[in-house]
């Protein structure tokens, strides 16, 4: 025991990087953490060793699904059924928590998204323990919980902005009517409530009452709320500051429960955060400073932007936040007091922090560069302070993707390409997308950094093209937006001539059919061009060398004509494609086209986001699925 606790914080690292890997690796996890646990402490724990195996076994894919069980979770477009070893996620929003509900049909398994920085809802569905999903479900009997009783009161409430704040603050349900607001896109863990009410019982009562009434209520919560992770880390660390113990091993202790309890919730921001603060405040001085950097690159990886100011006031934020969940409460107990306008108020102010936001995620090819110099300040007095301004530095100018790029973004059955020039210099976008797609686009545009477009270019108005138009025109207020066909157009060092001489009453024969050249490759992009389209195009008598074509109307058999592949005998074709059982895209005939021609192939359905870096006298082949290659400059 004494060996354990004097190694806490390497239990709990090791905990956590087999909570991390375990489901992929998990056998080397384990022989890997028990061999630096042997190597640092000379001797064999069978605690470590337990709870090493405790994790693996828990965080395993899962392989069933529920065909009956209770209501554990509820949002706003489904719900998760469980029946205590296997989970279904059911698309019914209108469902009742703990409610016992059984499934008719036979659920089917959930798909991923495939992306560079989007939102995975897959993987999400399968770090909550779910692997298939049914479109609906059979009520037996409903909830009679405290939280379903406390959702039907909810519910109840006639006032719909009213009864949408609470309904998103208390239970985490979005509603339509919070759309583009902070509590909307941020929300609050309900035990922010508990940091507000602590500082505050401080100034009228003395530790030990503060200390049982803040314990008292955290169970209370924990009771209603079937206690999730944010509950039981708190009870955790406060039963653990009761015990005599050093910091380092409480805070060690404290983090490998919690993993133990809820292995896949570690890669988690409700985790995460609350971790590096708590590891953080064991550092001595200046190096408590590092919390506000840590917490900025976590913001960058997890959700493609840094926000100096909201991490900076991080305390102010959380009082704020438990401010707005003490509000819902007493509207929840006094619903007829108009307390709303007050909460709307405060997230009002708080979106403000919005306002300080630096989109971009550090995964980019200019990490290790960062990495080479902060590595270099380890000896430098003042470190912290250097370190933070360089972070800034490279989120602001655009370091962590300093090279230019083509990105073809999964954006489904649709088309999206983002064209961007060295440390954001100039960002074009053809095509956005369904309007179903926005938060894949966004999320793009956001993880690369672009914070403002120089041109974007509709290549026709179909809904899967032109679908987010007004919502890009809105947040990245493009300069210059084409959606007609084009005399050749310099954008940046770039010039983008429209191949296409078509103009009919057809949208996709008459489409914008773009090509420029950037690092040695012709980038041919067709939109949703057919046959006549292309044969119009040769007879312009156009020659192009090392071509990287977008093929034609998402791969359909009615484009990329065996005359035009012939002509351009491309490098590459990338299919931007959907589902195929919705869409049968891309063709058999079109994929028998290519193979016949020994032309290689991606398609955005199998491959995810599909980008071409430009690097010195090479181009880098990078896919969110794993591919790499190198396409040559001639």
């Amino acid at each position: 025991m004494k060996t354990m606790r004097k190694n806490a914080l390497l239990m709990g690292i090791l905990l956590f990087f087999t909570a991390s890997l375990g489901a992929v690796y998990p056998f080397a996890c384990l022989v890997f953490c028990m061999g630096v646990w042997l190597k640092r402490t000379k001797r064999f724990t069978l605690v470590l060793a337990v709870a090493l195996v405790l994790v693996v076994w828990r965080v395993q894919p899962p392989r069933g699904y529920a065909k009956a069980g209770r209501i554990i979770e509820v949002k706003e477009k489904y719900a998760i059924v469980s029946d205590g070893i296997n989970a279904t996620l059911v698309y019914d929003p209108g469902l009742l928590l703990d409610s016992k509900v059984r499934i008719d049909s036979t659920p089917k398994e959930i798909e991923g998204t495939k992306g560079f920085f989007h939102f995975d809802f897959r993987r999400y569905c399968r770090q909550k323990g779910v692997a298939y999903s049914a479109d609906d479900c059979v009520v037996e009997k409903q909830g009679h919980t405290l939280r379903s009783l406390m959702q039907r009161r909810i519910a109840s409430v006639p006032d719909e902005t009213q009864r949408a704040l609470m309904m998103k603050v208390l239970l985490g349900i979005k509603s339509d009517a919070l759309k583009e607001t902070y509590l909307y896109d941020n929300g609050f863990s309900i035990a922010v409530v508990i940091v507000m009410l602590e500082r505050i019982l401080k100034y009228f009562l003395d530790e030990v009452k503060v200390e049982k009434t803040v314990f008292s209520l955290l169970i209370a919560l924990g009771v209603l709320y079937h206690f999730p992770m944010m509950i039981v880390q708190r009870l955790v660390f406060r039963i653990l500051g009761k015990l005599e113990m050093e910091q380092f091993e409480r805070s060690g202790i404290g983090l490998s429960i919690v993993i133990v309890l809820f292995p896949r919730n570690v890669l988690s921001a409700s985790f995460l955060f609350p971790a590096v603060y708590r590891l953080c405040a064991l550092s001595k001085g200046k190096g408590r400073l590092m919390s506000f950097p840590f917490m900025m690159i976590l913001s960058s990886v997890m959700y493609q932007g840094m926000n100096p100011v909201k991490s900076l006031l991080f305390p102010v934020n959380m009082m704020a936040g438990g401010i707005s969940v003490f509000l819902c409460f007493l509207m929840l107990a006094f619903p007829f007091f108009p307390l709303s306008p007050i909460v709307l108020f405060l997230d009002s102010i708080l979106g403000f922090f919005d306002f300080f936001n630096l989109p971009g995620s550090m995964v980019g090819l200019g990490l290790p560069y960062f990495a080479l110099l902060a590595m270099s300040l380890r000896k430098h007095r003042h470190r912290e302070i250097i370190f933070t301004c360089l972070l800034l530095l490279f989120q602001a100018f655009g370091l962590f993707h300093p090279f230019a790029s083509v990105t073809f973004v999964n954006v489904g059955q649709g088309d999206s390409i983002l064209v961007r020039q060295p440390f954001n210099t100039c960002n074009i976008l053809v095509d956005t997308g369904k309007p179903a797609q926005w938060n894949t686009l966004q999320s793009m545009l956001d993880g690369m950094g672009v914070r403002r477009l120089d041109t974007m270019i509709i290549s026709h108005g179909d809904d899967d093209h032109s679908g987010n138009m007004d919502r890009v025109i809105q947040k990245y207020r493009p300069h210059c937006i084409v959606t007609s066909h084009h005399e050749p157009l310099p954008i940046g060092k770039l010039l983008f001539y429209d191949l296409n001489p078509i103009e009919n009453e057809d949208e996709n024969q008459s489409c914008i059919m773009d090509f420029f050249s950037m690092n040695g490759i012709a980038y041919v992009l067709t939109g949703d061009g057919d046959v006549e389209s292309e044969r119009q195009i040769l007879q312009q008598g156009i020659q192009l060398d090392n071509v990287v074509l977008k093929a034609g109307h998402h791969g359909s058999k009615t484009s990329s004509s065996e005359d035009f592949l012939n002509a351009l005998q491309p490098r590459l074709a990338v299919i931007s494609c959907g589902a195929y059982e919705l869409y049968r895209h891309p063709s058999p005939d079109t994929l028998q086209r290519l193979m016949q021609r020994h032309l290689p192939y991606l398609t955005t359905r199998e491959d995810g986001d599909i980008e071409i870096i430009c690097l010195p006298f090479i181009n880098l082949l990078v896919t969110s699925s794993g591919k790499i290659a190198i396409i040559s400059t001639s």
